[in-house]
């Protein structure tokens, strides 16, 4: 569970901010423990698949990365000690160093690398913000897919010229 879970946050880990060109290293935190808080936990084992259910208030923290959710269900198949699916519904949020992403409803699919945010998405990277009813992020390679209703606002970036000068450049 520890891997899944750490890929579904590194959706703020790939995407070093909207409107940027440049690619963020990579952090990893799957070495890190996981911490799991929810009010209530259902655990389920049929013909060798296993599903948790985490219900009411969820916080998963691992490393610098938290989220937020009222539910958390995570999918394991036959024989897997780790997930192969999660999915977060209800108040979705996923924050790590200043970045957030927000949405109705996350699914993490980690055959395919990636995570599928759905319903009042947003994400946020310091002033830049993405919003749009579903963005689709390959994990991987960073692209990020935006449809219905896509808005996108990109603060403008000082220059070089007016940091090392300490000011505004005339």
């Amino acid at each position: 569970m520890k891997q899944g879970l750490a890929l579904l946050f590194a959706l703020l880990v790939a995407l070093p901010c909207v409107g940027s060109a440049e690619a963020a290293a990579p952090l990893s935190h799957s070495d890190q423990p996981i911490s799991i808080n929810a009010d209530d936990l259902e655990a389920v084992m049929q013909e060798g698949k296993k599903k948790f259910l985490f219900r009411k208030n969820v916080v998963v923290v691992q490393g610098e990365m938290t989220l937020h959710t009222d539910v958390l269900e995570a999918f394991y198949p036959e024989g897997s000690s780790d997930p192969d699916r999660l999915i977060a519904t209800g108040n979705v949020i996923m924050e790590q160093e200043g970045r957030k992403l927000t949405c109705d409803h996350a699914t993490y699919v980690r055959a395919e690398d990636r995570l599928i945010c759905e319903g009042d998405a947003l994400m946020v990277s310091g002033a830049d913000r993405l919003s749009a009813g579903r963005i689709d992020v390959q994990i991987e390679t960073g692209v990020v897919k935006a449809s219905i209703d896509v808005k996108v606002n990109v603060a403008p970036k000082e220059s070089e010229e007016q940091d090392s000068a300490g000011g505004k450049a005339p």
